[in-house]
């Protein structure tokens, strides 16, 4: 009952926040607003839309509200862009792949050679059970001998 309650919380603490940081990111990404676009007060909500997604996909600019218009110089821009910005689900579904990849491996290994390891644990505990108890009686047996 409790290895398979230690089994259920090592399966837990790996998929559990996996699933919310990818569920939290791709949320926000894709079905709620995912950018604030500066855009004109006469446009409508199909011209809003479009620029919306023509900004998410094309260029992203960080302006801090101090800013009361977006300069015109290409430079100035360049300088408030964000690359990463449209990416960061995929690059955190990419290194959520990438850390579960040895626990795969390992139990790809584990599965073709039959070598199980907490059978081998077990085993190397009981061999050091074995070899305390026949020591023991080795130097019982020796201290009997050396007192006759």
């Amino acid at each position: 009952m409790v290895e398979g309650l230690k089994v259920m919380e090592i399966e837990a603490s790996l998929y559990i926040p996996i699933f919310f940081y990818f569920y939290a990111s791709t949320t926000l990404q894709f079905w709620v607003d995912p950018i604030q676009c500066v855009q004109p007060a006469q446009f409508t909500e199909g011209y809003t839309s479009f620029a919306r997604t023509l900004c998410w996909l094309n260029n992203t600019y960080y302006y801090p509200q101090a800013y009361y218009q977006i300069p015109i110089d290409i430079t100035e821009r360049q300088r408030h862009r964000l690359n990463y910005y449209q990416w960061l689900p995929f690059i955190f579904l990419l290194q959520a792949f990438f850390f579960m990849i040895p626990r795969l491996i390992w139990l790809a290994f584990n599965n073709y050679n039959g070598l199980n390891p907490s059978s081998l644990v077990l085993q190397g505990q009981k061999y050091d059970d074995n070899q305390q108890i026949s020591n023991f009686i080795s130097k019982e047996i020796e201290r009997y001998l050396m007192c006759r």
